[in-house]
């Protein structure tokens, strides 16, 4: 909650409950905007679609050729839009929509923004709702200016060396994709991190809900389909997967119909599709609202005391016998036997470090970012082909030497950033007042 958002509410204690969830709103939204994580998302996406439009980047689902019969499939086409934003909506997005998402009312809470909330005229419900709203609205944008750059980079912009991979222009073509895969997947992953988020106030399980999703589609519903595996099976778990990844797969990219069809075809969004869609939405919707029930429950919990239980506390208090202040000897602190002393040097580095990694195990990040390198070390490995395009049997010694240049880059990017954290930590929650006057070495 900003200033100004305190301010408005504290001016306009006569406006409606549709006016306050509105300032609220409006507040989140602008704040969302000016986060450096979704600068860094639009960096990203600018990035990749320039990479795209330049051929560097690729982004395919299918197994096929895409240029069956000698003809290129545009990148232009409904069914290329379609496979850009399934894996960018649930791949990319994800992460940053459930950190803005789920953050925003801990980060209150940890700021003690919260405790203005009951000087206010401003409901939990309005508090909590104008915050989701505002999030998701922000992230919305990100998605039309996504849809924008790539208008811009594959049908606008000259580029000769993409003359053959671009179609012609259709609007419908970048618009229909981002209604159906792109605002459910991201609506889904925003409720349900600000669920978690707003309901339990533990960033743990902000990152937590998104991982876990992310092993269950990429190990699971995106990878499994056996040979003996029946229709209404596949179908199931077409239906069961929130990216809709599986669905467009099965249905259009596992047996290549080639170039030709691509091109010129739009996808069909059969009723599976629609329903899956309307289903994660809800879920993430659901969420929302059980987080924001639960928010409303303890933001402003009623201290209420009867009469009864006053006179009860003054009977106890009045039969409690007066403590026996200590005089002469008995004050002494050699009685006591009672001693201080600064501890050694492995004393305090090894209290320090104690401390240090129990902080370090509560740091949601962790959570984040190692299941990511893990899953991003496992993925480039597995893909791995010899000679004659056979595949690699892996070793611990081929699979150390192979991915140890990136695993180094990303190890020290991690040690890099908590370690500069580390030494912060103080200074930023105004411990170092009290830190700085312990006999502890520096």
């Amino acid at each position: 909650m900003s200033t100004s958002q305190t301010a408005s509410m504290r001016t306009d204690s006569s406006g409606g409950s549709g006016r306050r969830l509105w300032i609220v709103a409006r507040d989140e939204f602008a704040l969302t905007l000016r986060r450096p994580m979704v600068w860094t998302l639009l960096v990203l996406l600018f990035l990749i679609t320039w990479g795209m439009s330049e051929g560097v980047v690729q982004i395919v689902l299918g197994s096929g050729d895409a240029s069956v019969g000698g003809k290129k499939a545009f990148v232009t086409s409904q069914f290329a839009v379609t496979q850009i934003m399934t894996v960018l909506s649930f791949g990319l997005y994800t992460f940053f929509v459930a950190a803005a998402a789920g953050l925003s009312v801990i980060r209150d809470d940890e700021a003690r923004a919260l405790e203005i909330l009951n000087s206010t005229p401003l409901r939990p419900t309005e508090y909590a709702w104008g915050k989701f709203l505002g999030v998701s609205a922000a992230f919305l944008l990100v998605v039309a200016f996504h849809v924008a750059l790539l208008i811009l980079f594959l049908s606008v912009l000259p580029n000769a060396d993409m003359q053959e991979s671009r179609g012609p222009f259709a609007l419908t073509n970048f618009l229909v994709p981002a209604l159906v895969i792109s605002v459910p997947s991201i609506l889904f992953s925003a409720g349900v991190a600000f669920g978690i988020g707003t309901g339990t106030r533990r960033s743990i399980l902000v990152f937590a809900a998104p991982i876990a999703v992310m092993m269950l589609c990429a190990f699971f519903l995106w990878s499994w389909s056996p040979a003996w595996l029946s229709e209404s099976a596949n179908r199931a778990l077409m239906f069961a997967d929130p990216a809709g990844t599986r669905w467009l797969r099965e249905t259009y990219l596992e047996v290549d119909r080639g170039a030709e069809f691509y091109n010129t075809q739009r996808v069909g969004w059969e009723s599976l599709i629609v329903a899956n869609r309307l289903l994660w939405l809800a879920v993430g919707l659901a969420t929302t609202w059980w987080g924001v029930r639960r928010f409303a429950r303890t933001a402003r919990a009623s201290h209420r005391v009867s009469a009864a239980e006053v006179s009860t506390a003054l009977a106890s208090a009045a039969a409690a016998p007066l403590p026996v202040a200590l005089t002469g000897a008995a004050a002494s602190l050699a009685t006591l036997q009672m001693t201080a002393a600064p501890h050694g040097w492995w004393a305090t580095a090894w209290g320090g470090a104690k401390a240090e990694a129990r902080e370090l195990a509560s740091r949601a990040g962790l959570y984040l970012f190692v299941p990511l390198i893990v899953l991003q070390l496992v993925g480039n490995s597995i893909t791995l082909i010899g000679a004659f395009d056979t595949p690699l049997l892996l070793t611990p010694g081929q699979l150390a030497a192979s991915q140890m240049q990136m695993m180094a880059v990303f190890v020290t990017l991690l040690l890099v950033f908590y370690g500069v954290e580390s030494m912060e930590r103080e200074r930023a929650t105004r411990l170092n007042a009290i830190h700085d006057t312990l006999p502890v070495n520096t």
